[in-house]
C-alpha cells in the first residue's frame, strides 16, 4: 500500500527527523517530487532514514566508493535530488558521523553569503529611491535644475592642487551622469517610479532576507552537529553524544 504526503521543508535536519518518524511506523520511502512523499507501508520492517548532501556528482566513482562502504552497515541510497542522497537501513538507527554534517554544511554556507548580498543590494536599491524622491521633492520636480551642484575647480600651482582637480573632475563627471538620470528619470516617469520601484524591490528584499536567515540558521545547526565528539543519530529528534566515527 503506498501513501503519499504533500510536506515543505527549509531545514534538511526537519526533513530527515520526519521520515525517521515515518519510518518507525514502517513507511519506507519510495518517491520524492515536488515536496510529495511517497511512501510504501510494511508491517514487518521500521525504516531509518539520513539525508546527505555530496560534494561529488552522487553518479561519479568517488560517490558510488562511498556507497560501497557503506553497504556493510545495512545503509544504502534509496533517492537522489541534486546532490543531495537520501539514505535507508532497516531497523536499525543511521548514526551520522561529524563529517557528514561539516559537507551538509557546505551546501549553505555559499546560499547565505549570496542571498544577503542579494539582500544588502535590494536594501541599497530602497534606499536610494528614498532618497531620489527627496532631492525631486526638493527642487520641486524641475527637470532643468541642477540636483547635485558640482565640485569647484581652482588654479592649481603645485602637484598636490592639480591631484585634487583631478579628483574633482572625475566626481564631477559622475555628477553630471547623476544629473543626468535625476533629469530623464523625471521626463520619463515621474516622482511616482520610485514609489512603483520600491513597492517591487522591497517585498522582494524582506523575501530574500528571510531565506537568507533561515539558509543561516540551518548553517549554524549543521556545523554545531559537526563539532568533534559529537554524532547525531537520525532516528531521534534529540542529540546523542557518542564517539566521533570520522
Amino acid at each position: 500500500m503506498q501513501k503519499t504526503y504533500f510536506k515543505v521543508f527549509f531545514s534538511k535536519i526537519k526533513e530527515c527527523e520526519w521520515l525517521n518518524k515515518m519510518g518507525d511506523s514502517g513507511y519506507r520511502l519510495i518517491k520524492v517530487s515536488d515536496s510529495k512523499y511517497t511512501f510504501a507501508h510494511s508491517d514487518e520492517h521500521k525504516y531509518c532514514y539520513s539525508v546527505e548532501y555530496l560534494e561529488n556528482s552522487p553518479n561519479s566513482d568517488v560517490s558510488v566508493e562511498y556507497y560501497e562502504s557503506r553497504i556493510p552497515e545495512g545503509i544504502k541510497p534509496v533517492l537522489v535530488s541534486g546532490n543531495w542522497v537520501y539514505f535507508m537501513r532497516e531497523d536499525q538507527p543511521i548514526v551520522c558521523s561529524s563529517s557528514v554534517y561539516k559537507q551538509n554544511a557546505k551546501f549553505y554556507l555559499p546560499r547565505v553569503l549570496y542571498l544577503y548580498f542579494f539582500s544588502l543590494v535590494g536594501c541599497l536599491v530602497n534606499a536610494y529611491q528614498f532618497y531620489s524622491i527627496g532631492y525631486l521633492d526638493k527642487i520641486g520636480h524641475l527637470s532643468d535644475e541642477i540636483v547635485i551642484n558640482p565640485q569647484e575647480i581652482e588654479d592649481a600651482k603645485n602637484i598636490f592642487g592639480k591631484i585634487l582637480n583631478a579628483a574633482k573632475g572625475l566626481l564631477n563627471k559622475l555628477i553630471d551622469l547623476a544629473n543626468d538620470y535625476f533629469n530623464l528619470w523625471f521626463k520619463a516617469f515621474g516622482v511616482n517610479d520610485a514609489v512603483a520601484v520600491i513597492s517591487i524591490v522591497l517585498p522582494i528584499t524582506l523575501v530574500v532576507l528571510i531565506i537568507a536567515s533561515l539558509n543561516l540558521d540551518e548553517y549554524l545547526k549543521h556545523r554545531k552537529l559537526s563539532k568533534p565528539q559529537t554524532a547525531v543519530n537520525t532516528s531521534s529528534v534529540s542529540e546523542t553524544e557518542v564517539t566521533n566515527a570520522e
